[in-house]
């Protein structure tokens, strides 16, 4: 199982989240096109089993997995597809950022110096926007 990554809150459930961040000042219609593919042999699909939904003791929202039991390979595969398009009624001005930085999930406390009452962490930065950027 890969790190789970914000905004996807239930991993492995073929639900896939993303942020569109990528806006100008101005107002407009944009329209979103997916490509997927089998990422080099890597893509694999659960083995139906015949465990029904609440039998495992295993949550299903907010920073879960879905677990697989078993899984085979999905083979090579490609797929394109063009979504519908949408209307931005206000772009965001140049120099401003309304955009959080992704979540820190693996924040370490690397020194503490009792005397000064000084710590130290460290953490990986996740991204200026949401998951994007630096």
């Amino acid at each position: 199982m890969g790190l789970r990554k914000y905004p996807d809150i239930t991993w492995g459930d073929g639900i896939y989240t993303a942020y569109f961040t990528q806006l100008g000042p101005n107002s407009g219609f944009f329209s979103l096109t997916v490509h997927i593919d089998d990422n080099q042999g890597q893509a694999v699909v659960p083995v139906h089993t015949n465990i029904t939904r609440g039998s495992l003791d295993v949550p299903t929202c907010c920073g879960s997995s879905i677990p697989h039991i078993a899984t085979i390979p999905t083979g090579s595969f490609s797929r394109t597809i063009a979504g519908s398009s949408f209307e931005i009624k206000q772009g965001v001005p140049f120099g401003e950022d309304p955009y959080p930085p992704g979540r820190v999930t693996d924040l370490r406390v690397e020194r503490v110096v009792d005397s000064t009452s000084e710590v130290k962490l460290s953490w990986t930065a996740p991204g200026g926007d949401f998951d994007k950027g630096k």
